[in-house]
């Protein structure tokens, strides 16, 4: 799926109409649990921002509100972006994601402490510096978690990919993302020797405890994994070739 906003985002660099930082995190979350499409319910946000849900309501009317709006907001049903609101989400997607992408490469951080920091960061970063990010990084397509980059245009990409646990028995893949922010589960992945581009093959299902055992590219490592890391372990499925065996 590909998402372009290509025109000037009204409001996000007029001073006399910038949205508050508040306001910013609350598009870019409704985005994220929207997966950039549909309505979000506010029990889903709130759950999401862990914040009540009179909180997001009355955010959600206060965006509702503004001109131009930026949710459509119905009571009882929940929200979802207008297009203003769209690209203010993006915008502020693309920043978070580069701001990872350069504490990775410029300052060695690794992959389970860039989130905490760029969202500190992401409300000050201008245009300009938004610009010179991107050329450092070398225009990344893809964050260190594997999540797609916003470009300049706001056009995003959305490779399909499945979970691990979609693959069928003997089939590999290959690890192109983490959908988890959570700095513990990420120093685990490492742990395991699990990191983005890593190639992973699905050796059984144990169906009573509902445990995927995978064997790592390296042809040695055998790992048991819940159903937590391997529905947030999306991969991207090797072909199978003919008379190709371990």
């Amino acid at each position: 799926m590909k998402t372009n906003l290509s025109s000037p985002q009204p409001g996000f660099e007029a001073a006399q109409s910038q949205p508050t930082r508040a306001a910013l995190t609350y598009l870019k979350s409704i985005y994220q649990c929207s997966n950039g499409s549909g309505f979000v319910t506010t029990s889903l946000l709130a759950d999401y921002l862990k914040v009540a849900p009179a909180s997001v309501t009355a955010m959600s009317q206060k965006l509702a509100a503004a001109t131009p709006a930026l949710v459509l907001y119905r009571k009882h049903h929940g929200m979802h972006l207008t297009a203003e609101g769209e690209g203010l989400a993006l915008r502020v997607i693309r920043r978070h994601r580069l701001l990872e992408a350069f504490l990775v490469k410029a300052l060695g951080y690794s992959w389970d402490e860039v989130h905490e920091e760029a969202e500190l960061l992401e409300g000050s970063v201008s245009a300009r510096l938004e610009g010179r990010l991107s050329i450092y990084t070398g225009h990344p397509a893809f964050d260190p978690h594997g999540a797609p980059i916003p470009d300049a245009s706001l056009s995003i990409q959305q490779p399909p990919l499945i979970p691990l646990s979609q693959l069928k028995l003997k089939q590999s893949g290959c690890v192109r993302r983490v959908m988890s922010d959570d700095a513990g589960l990420l120093r685990y992945l490492t742990e395991l020797g699990i990191q983005i581009g890593s190639q992973v093959e699905l050796l059984a299902v144990i169906p009573f405890d509902q445990t995927f055992q995978v064997r790592l590219d390296n042809g040695v490592e055998l790992r048991t994994l819940g159903t937590l890391l391997t529905s947030v372990i999306l991969v991207e499925p090797i072909p199978e070739i003919l008379g190709d065996s371990h």
